[in-house]
């Protein structure tokens, strides 16, 4: 994204074996989510991401109930 909102290495978003995450780099701005700033979060369909000025919909998330990895 070139937006000066954005950090050079912003964050990244990682999916591995069926868990969407997202990641902030340490970021000027902050990465949200559901308007909670975060480091690190697991993601889930109908969670909203806010990077910089971009708004991102996440419309298909975690593969996993949020049940089963909370009790992980």
């Amino acid at each position: 994204m070139d937006d000066l909102s954005i950090s050079r290495d912003h964050g990244a978003f990682v999916y591995h074996l069926g868990v969407l995450v997202i990641e902030d780099h340490g970021s000027t701005n902050g990465t949200f989510v559901n308007g909670i700033r975060v480091k690190r979060q697991v993601l889930y369909s109908g969670d909203a991401v806010r990077v910089g000025e971009f708004d991102i919909a996440i419309k298909i998330g975690s593969d996993f109930g949020e049940e089963l990895l909370r009790a992980a």
